[in-house]
């Protein structure tokens, strides 16, 4: 059957009722039918017809057979034309589309960056085993010797400068044996301060320290030295937590003895050591 032009009316019967085609067209919309038929006033919706049509009949088992359109009274035709201007109704809708649900805006909220703590800031426990010779001005050879020594500081960082305040105490000695005579060095303990510079996991520094040891000889001799001490050294980071170190270390006694004026010594130590820091 030809479809009818938009929104026009088509009168068309059957053989049991009386139907109307509506053809609606609104921006390229598909058609719809509406079949009204004469009866009891209850509506039945049945499947859907191709291309998104839909059918609704008015049924009636006992309704009387209808004579053609033109018989069809005000009343009736009432009854199609307000059926045809609800569907006209949703079928502009329809084409006007469904609106968009308006989103409202999610605003994250604002977090203030807090300044990063510098890798190297913070307290350190760690220790070192070092090597070490102590020269004597009036002895033939140096005092040699091992040791192992604790180590702990806290250190502070602004952007890459680090400078941190420590103490290291050997428990090693540095001794030599002239001609039955021991001579040694032991107990040497530093407090220092040291500058660094933070170098992508690395930290090279210079230190400046005091240091004092007790020194010791056959006979009874026994004295206290002391002394500035100054060192280069690096340190490495391996984890967050645990860095190695490497230092060499220079300390001057300056005079050993009060009673033996004029006799002065130095020490040399090179130190392999560990730190935990946190």
């Amino acid at each position: 059957m030809k479809q009818p032009d938009s929104g026009v009316f088509q009168p068309w019967q059957d053989s049991h009722s009386l139907v109307t085609l509506v053809h609606l067209s609104r921006n390229n919309l598909s058609p719809y039918i509406v079949v009204i038929a004469a009866g009891q006033s209850a509506w039945r919706e049945r499947q859907p017809l191709p291309q998104k049509a839909r059918r609704l009949i008015l049924d009636s088992e006992d309704a009387p057979r209808l004579t053609p359109p033109e018989h069809i009274g005000d009343a009736m035709k009432k009854i199609l034309l307000s059926t045809a201007a609800v569907v006209a109704t949703a079928g502009s809708a329809l084409a006007g589309g469904v609106a968009a649900p308006v989103m409202e805006p999610i605003i994250a909220p604002v977090v203030v960056a807090q300044a990063p703590v510098g890798a190297w800031q913070g307290g350190y426990a760690g220790a070192n085993l070092s090597w070490g010779k102590v020269g004597i001005d009036t002895a033939p050879d140096d005092l040699d010797g091992a040791g192992i020594a604790l180590r702990g500081g806290y250190d502070w960082q602004n952007g890459n400068t680090v400078f941190g305040l420590g103490a290291d105490y050997d428990f090693g000695k540095q001794k030599r044996d002239f001609a039955g005579n021991e001579v040694a060095l032991k107990n040497a303990g530093t407090i220092f301060a040291r500058l660094g510079y933070d170098a992508n996991g690395w930290l090279p520094y210079a230190s400046l320290g005091y240091t004092w040891a007790k020194m010791e000889a056959t006979g009874g001799f026994s004295e206290t030295v002391n002394g500035y001490t100054i060192g280069l050294g690096v340190e490495r980071k391996f984890t967050p937590n645990w860095a190695g170190y490497a230092e060499i270390s220079h300390t001057n006694f300056g005079e050993i003895s009060s009673t033996a004026p004029g006799i002065e010594a130095d020490m040399q130590k090179v130190k392999l050591g560990v730190n935990y820091r946190f």
